[in-house]
């Protein structure tokens, strides 16, 4: 058994890849979407929420969800808008009869799934850190977690082996949503919904690979008997929904890093904007492992420094002090005095952050 182990927690959708996941599906059927939701009486129905409505593009498909969300909304103001439920609703609405992807097949879904474009390097990255911290006694253990569908994510992780010839998948394991298919006797198909993941439950998700696995989800541990403790995460993702996994992370002495496209400055301002004091690390969506990559000396840097990191402190409530948190005038004297000689913690927060570069 390693006497180390970090956990690499990863989202997919522009963490992972250039692109949203749904892209090439619609973009193969787009003909029968734009047929179809271009249809004066369909038309007339979302332009009540969204009066420039028009499916022109596969991003347009995401209009769709933000008007079936408004819609929800107008009916219900305290609906709690689920983004798993909402995009799996949608596709298997489109899986109807007369709809655009009517008889979509499991095994389609997959093999759209390999033309989803990933980013330079990602799993030639993993290998790369599995191999160099290996040699130094630390095993290296990565999960995707996204509110994606895992077949679609399957496809993809084995199109980008196949292209780029990666013999073994460096990828430990995937949570995301599964759905199952079913022929019926007059052999039309029927997919259905197994299980969904969303942002909410990724806290969960993250317990449960802490803890070693779902046998032991219920199971009540203390901080030794953690396989991976929660101190020694790295999170890796894109944007704003990634920011509650940020912060549980951190809070409790993980790391976090946000991604943005490479060589795009608008992409870069807006991760800015949304990483704030919720990560430490805003670096350019560049994978490959080399000394001169941004991305691959950082992440090197988190495992080694929550690898070899001495301090025992508590990091809630060092995360709570530096959020204000309320605390007894004897606490925060405490802190203040360990914040002041520790090398491990400093006061306040710090954002290292890499500039696009075209």
């Amino acid at each position: 058994m390693m006497s180390k182990r970090v956990a690499i927690f990863a989202d997919f959708d522009l963490t992972l890849t250039e692109e949203y996941q749904q892209i090439p599906l619609i973009d193969n059927y787009l003909e029968k979407y734009k047929k179809f939701y271009n249809n004066p009486k369909i038309l007339e129905h979302y332009r009540k929420f969204d009066p420039k409505f028009i499916f022109k593009e596969p991003e347009d498909f995401f209009k769709i969800l933000h008007v079936k969300r408004d819609e929800i909304m107008s009916q219900d103001k305290n609906a709690r808008i689920q983004n798993g439920i909402t995009w799996l609703g949608q596709l298997l609405c489109d899986t109807q009869e007369g709809y655009p992807l009517e008889n979509l097949s499991l095994e389609e879904l997959y093999e759209f799934g390999k033309k989803i474009k990933m980013s330079k390097g990602c799993l030639e990255c993993f290998i790369k850190l599995k191999e160099v911290w290996l040699k130094k006694g630390i095993e290296i253990k990565v999960f995707i977690v996204s509110v994606g569908l895992k077949t679609l994510i399957r496809g993809a992780l084995d199109g980008y082996m196949k292209e780029h010839n990666i013999k073994e998948n460096p990828i430990d394991g995937i949570y995301s949503a599964e759905i199952n298919e079913t022929i019926s006797n007059n052999k039309k198909r029927r997919l259905e919904v197994i299980s969904v993941i969303e942002d909410y439950s990724k806290t969960e998700i993250a317990y449960e690979i802490a803890k070693g696995g779902k046998s032991n989800r219920d199971k009540k541990f203390t901080g030794n008997d953690y396989i991976i403790p929660h101190n020694k995460f790295i999170v890796l993702g894109d944007g704003f929904s990634d920011i509650p996994m940020f912060r549980f992370f951190r809070k409790k002495g993980g790391r976090g890093i946000m991604v943005y496209k490479k060589g795009c400055m608008t992409s870069y301002l807006k991760a800015r904007t949304n990483s704030f004091d919720n990560v430490d690390y805003l670096l350019e969506r560049d994978y490959t492992p080399s000394s001169l990559n941004p991305l691959w000396y950082y992440l090197n840097k988190c495992i080694s420094d929550i690898s070899y990191k001495k301090c025992k402190h508590s990091e809630v409530s060092i995360y709570n002090y530096k959020w204000s948190k309320l605390m007894s005038d004897t606490e925060e004297q405490e802190i203040e005095n360990h914040l002041s000689n520790c090398e491990d913690h400093k006061f306040g927060f710090t954002l290292t952050y890499v500039v696009p570069h075209n």
